[in-house]
């Protein structure tokens, strides 16, 4: 009787048994699935950082390539503006650090949601500043650019000035300088009989050169004392030195010239007449072509020829 009920009572806890080995074979394959899953999980997370971090990378390659490239175009202005200097010594500098602070957290290897999101964050900034740095140095080129454009015309135009000017004062000191005008030439020898003075053409046989001229009016003309130079030129181109032997200076070349005859008038700003003359013996010219310069305070205001045979 014992037996029997014993035999039942184990009968019965058989399924029992068979129930919890199924439940702890599920949870045992729950439990395996689970970590396949988390390890899948951790691979896929493992394979999106691995792959962030490349982009982060690729994108911080880029931006030094571009930075270098217009490093390149920027450092061509230096030495032509000042200011463009010194920013770009600034901006360098500013960029060298930031890039060094990305290069630091790139080399850094894994690491959190956090770092990762601030590595994009640096890298964007890195960007923006070299994008600022550029427009400064560009805004800074086109201003002087336009300053030296406007210096150009300010010096063409000052120059322009100065040579409408410098005209002015040429033409106004052409206006001023005296004239003179119907200028004419008689040679004088002497009669054999009473010594008589009487027009001649013989070289040698000339006594006297009187040379007569008008100074003009000038109304603009400076007003006082004014030296009038005559000087006659022999074919050997000597002066012919007159009783004074006077001398003046050119007021061209600064050289003292010997005068055939000087006189010294009180201009008005009329005209007036006027004879210089040449004095000598007779035989002491020779044949052939004289020169005639008559000078207004050291300026060479007329020349001509004469010829003696």
């Amino acid at each position: 009787m014992q037996e029997n009920e014993s035999t039942n009572m184990n009968a019965a806890q058989e399924p029992k048994r068979d129930n919890m080995r199924v439940v702890l074979i599920i949870l045992l394959l729950l439990s395996i699935i689970l970590n396949l899953y988390q390890y899948y999980d951790k691979g896929k997370q493992a394979e999106g950082y691995d792959e962030t971090i490349d982009s982060l990378t690729i994108d911080m390659n880029e931006v030094e390539r571009q930075f270098q490239l217009t490093k390149a175009e920027l450092e061509q202005f230096r030495g032509k503006y000042v200011q463009v200097d010194s920013l770009l010594n600034v901006a360098n500098s500013d960029l060298e650090t930031k890039k060094a602070e990305i290069e630091a957290l790139l080399k850094k290897g894994r690491r959190s949601a956090a770092e990762t999101q601030r590595l994009k964050s640096q890298i964007e900034e890195y960007k923006s500043q070299m994008e600022k740095y550029v427009e400064q140095i560009d805004m800074l080129i086109q201003e002087n650019q336009k300053l030296r454009d406007q210096n150009d015309s300010l010096n063409n135009e000052l120059s322009t000035s100065n040579a409408s000017r410098n005209n002015l004062q040429a033409r106004l000191k052409l206006a001023e300088q005296i004239r003179v005008d119907r200028v004419s030439v008689t040679n004088y020898k002497k009669r054999l009989i009473g010594g008589k003075l009487t027009s001649t053409s013989l070289a040698r046989r000339t006594v006297k050169s009187d040379v007569c001229f008008t100074v003009l009016e000038n109304a603009v003309a400076e007003r006082g004392k004014k030296l009038i130079s005559l000087r006659i030129l022999a074919p050997n181109g000597k002066p012919l030195a007159g009783a004074s032997n006077g001398n003046f200076q050119d007021n061209v070349t600064g050289e003292s010239l010997t005068a055939t005859g000087n006189n010294q008038i009180d201009f008005d700003g009329t005209s007036q007449e006027l004879c210089l003359a040449w004095e000598g013996e007779e035989g002491e010219l020779e044949p052939g072509n004289y020169q005639i310069e008559i000078y207004i305070e050291g300026v060479l205001v007329f020349t001509s020829t004469f010829t003696l045979e």
